[in-house]
């Protein structure tokens, strides 16, 4: 997934389109192995220096998954 494009994680258009005007298009090595792992339902744990983008690889899963329509919570600690 290394180098994979944000729209290619089928992430909703208003993500991709903040997303590109903040000037982020693809994935680093950390991030891509992250949401891989993620992806799995396995537990992560991220160290990285300062501005690799740990946040991004902890929220885009997350924000992905999250339906608009439902008005209820929708990330919870835990497995999914």
């Amino acid at each position: 997934m290394n180098g994979c494009t944000f729209a290619a994680m089928q992430t909703a258009y208003a993500l991709d389109t903040i997303l590109s005007h903040l000037k982020i298009d693809t994935l680093n090595e950390m991030q891509s192995a992250a949401i891989a792992a993620t992806d799995q339902n396995t537990n992560v744990v991220l160290l990285s220096a300062t501005g690799s983008g740990k946040t991004l690889a902890f929220l885009l899963p997350i924000l992905k998954l999250l339906d608009k329509e439902n008005k209820a919570t929708q990330a919870k600690a835990g497995r999914r």
